[in-house]
Order: C-alpha cells, then sequence, then structure tokens
C-alpha cells in the first residue's frame, strides 16, 4: 500500500478512521498511522450510518470480555 494511500481522508479534515476489518496491524493500519489518523478496527454495522453527521463514541468495555488484551472498547454511532 502506498505511503500516502490515506493522505486525502487527513487533507479533508478526518481526525479517525472506523473500519470493519479484524486486522489491527496491517497494512492499511500502518498507513493510516502514516497519515497521522487513528484507527478504530472490528466495528459492525457501520453501512447504518450516514456518511455525514454521525458521532461515534467509544467507552470501556466491561471487565471480563473483549480478547484479553486490556484495550477493549464498546463503541457505538449515534446519527445526528
Amino acid at each position: 500500500m502506498p505511503p500516502d494511500a490515506f493522505a486525502p481522508p487527513a487533507e479533508r479534515g478526518a481526525a479517525l478512521v472506523a473500519t470493519d476489518s479484524v486486522e489491527r496491524d496491517g497494512p492499511a493500519a500502518e498507513a493510516l498511522a502514516k497519515a497521522g489518523l487513528p484507527v478504530l478496527t472490528g466495528l459492525t454495522g457501520l453501512a447504518d450510518l450516514p456518511a455525514v453527521g454521525a458521532r461515534l463514541h467509544a467507552v470501556p468495555h466491561p471487565a471480563g470480555h473483549g480478547d484479553g488484551d486490556g484495550d477493549g472498547a464498546r463503541v457505538y454511532g449515534v446519527a445526528e
């Protein structure tokens, strides 16, 4: 993946990229990091949110859930 593959979203003011991919350390995540964009992976239902005007919230995942590496979160989107 070209190093500047995610430059356009960053240039357009994107502050975060959310994806349904389960790969957290792949080439896309690396390109996003190089573009200065944090990424949330493994999300579902993204197609149900509007392309513009949605708010994304992330809260710590309840103890005892997640993949066990301590960085789990419950993420949900709300249409404005």
